[in-house]
């Protein structure tokens, strides 16, 4: 069962490379169907995983250590079941979507092998066939990526996709180098993977001694900064908007977020090095503060998406350094299905705006209560649900200051939601309130119960970050929407342009110009009695 949930994708891919245009429209049907089936039997495999602990497929040498083969714990059926999910629905709607484009069988095709390559990194056994999946899964989003290299900006795209990721795929090969060098092939089915086996061995790097642990612990994290976008490898993301709505939408299968699992299957081994969590964490928290400011500010539905993304693989990478494992996986699960739906409605959305346009409603108008109370109920009603929910339900959460710290990051998103359900609609403020407590409760409750279900498969992080650190990417972020909410100004003004500016895409020729209209616009928001945006 597991070897058929791993490979039925790519047999549906193998049948669109050899049947080609004959298929036409069924190409996208065959291949949701194939992950969707794929998909069923993941369910099937969990519950023996669930009641008796991971299956294995794998060939092993004499001392029943792997050599080659997969395994599914409960962290490999979670992402199955999310990588195989998201699949056959962006397959579908490819079928739909895509209706009468040639390019749609090599999409297809394309999208099979690739989940099968992320499958494979869910379910390797050995450190070897995570890195062979891992290229693979590269090579197949690359593939995805130039569906419309006829287009100047997707082949700026696709440049800026590879360059990051040969970066991190190069690391992360050089990190398995030192790997195998020293202590051998590691066998991925022990929760400690090997880690102190690894921290023992010494290197020599320029004439000093260093613990290959530390070594290969900083190259981890440059492999997941390339695949998940991180700062200073985060501008391929926002370069791929023109690819089609179902590869925008198949990134969240696994792809975009590989670099938090990569770190949390080799958390043993990610954990040796305190720099190496240090560094993690502060390139997740600059990049989530910057997808965050960038999101805020772009007009057009995907570049808003795009740039969420961005900051929400900050969040999930922060989430890593801090030791908080469970809701890392937690939040790659809930976000990769959220952000792949609001993808493919991406089209609804411009469509809905223009019937807005063309009907004209009137302004939405709030309560009627002064700022300051509006902004002291958006703040207490969130803050007192997940007080209440830690107290009952959650309480397993306290365990962890992690995951605390996670929590109080979704307090200041909630924050955001209770002041614009205040702001914009009158007389319903206890219903939307209301809402808004019960769902801060359940978010608690599952973050838990996340803890819960995954511990078994979780390794310990051995140097994680203080969580006193996270306080200042969460001013940052309070600040950040404190600006947002408050009175224009100047200053305010000008960030909101070089904002918009920040995730253009353009070619060379273009760059100069880019610059000088962002020049420009800055001047006349100076202007005294222009109009500001």
């Amino acid at each position: 069962m597991l070897l058929a949930v791993v490979a039925l994708p790519a047999l549906a891919a193998l049948v669109c490379v050899l049947l080609g245009a004959r298929l036409g429209d069924g190409a996208g049907r065959l291949g949701a169907a194939a992950a969707a089936v794929a998909f069923c039997l993941a369910v099937g495999l969990a519950v023996p995983v669930v009641t008796s602990g991971p299956v294995s497929a794998v060939i092993a040498d004499g001392d029943g250590a792997a050599v080659v083969g997969l395994f599914a714990d409960r962290l490999s059926v979670v992402m199955l079941l999310l990588v195989l999910g998201v699949s056959a629905v962006v397959q579908l709607f490819a079928s739909r979507n895509l209706s009468g484009d040639g390019r749609q069988v090599r999409l297809i095709a394309a999208a099979g092998l690739t989940t099968t390559a992320v499958a494979a990194i869910a379910t390797a056994a050995t450190l070897s066939g995570l890195v062979v999946a891992w290229l693979v899964s590269g090579a197949g989003l690359v593939v995805l990526l130039a569906q419309r290299a006829d287009l100047a900006s997707a082949r700026v795209g696709v440049r800026r996709a590879v360059v990051a990721f040969a970066i991190g795929d190069l690391a992360l090969v050089l990190g398995a180098s030192v790997v195998w060098a020293t202590v051998g092939d590691l066998d991925l089915r022990r929760v400690d993977v090997g880690g102190a086996v690894v921290a023992a061995q010494r290197l020599e790097v320029l004439g000093v001694s260093v613990s290959a642990g530390v070594v290969v612990a900083c190259l981890l994290v440059v492999a997941a900064m390339g695949r998940s976008a991180q700062i200073p490898l985060q501008r391929w993301l926002p370069a791929t908007l023109t690819a089609p709505t179902p590869v925008s939408a198949f990134l969240h299968a696994g792809l975009v977020n590989a670099g938090g699992f990569l770190l949390v299957r080799l958390g043993p081994i990610f954990g040796l090095s305190g720099v190496a969590t240090h560094v993690a964490f502060v390139a997740g928290a600059l990049t989530a503060l910057y997808g965050t400011v960038l999101m805020l500010t772009k007009s057009d539905v995907k570049g808003a998406l795009a740039h969420s993304t961005m900051g929400q693989m900050g969040f999930m990478v922060m989430a890593c350094a801090l030791g908080a494992f469970a809701a890392a996986i937690f939040h790659l699960v809930a976000h990769g299905m959220y952000k792949a739906t609001l993808f493919l409605g991406a089209d609804s959305v411009v469509h809905n705006d223009k019937r807005r346009q063309i009907v004209a409603r009137p302004a939405p108008a709030g309560v009627r209560w002064p700022a300051g109370a509006r902004l002291a109920v958006a703040a207490i009603v969130p803050a007192a649900a997940r007080a209440a929910a830690l107290a009952t339900v959650a309480s397993a959460a306290l365990e962890h200051s992690g995951a605390i710290v996670l929590i109080t990051f979704a307090w200041a998103t909630a924050v955001q939601a209770a002041w614009a359900w205040l702001d914009t609609t009158p007389g319903r403020a206890l219903v939307g309130l209301t809402a808004l407590a019960a769902t801060c409760v359940a978010y608690a409750a599952l973050v838990a119960g996340a803890n819960a279900f995954l511990a078994p498969a979780l390794g310990e992080l051995a140097h994680p970050v203080s969580s006193w650190w996270a306080l200042a990417p969460a001013m940052a972020l309070l600040a950040v929407l404190i600006a947002r909410l408050g009175p224009a100004s100047a200053w305010r003004n000008a960030m909101y342009v070089r904002a918009m500016d920040a995730g253009h895409v353009a070619g060379s020729s273009a760059r100069g110009a880019s610059r000088r209209r962002r020049r420009g616009r800055v001047a006349v928001l100076h202007a005294p009695g222009s109009v500001t945006a």
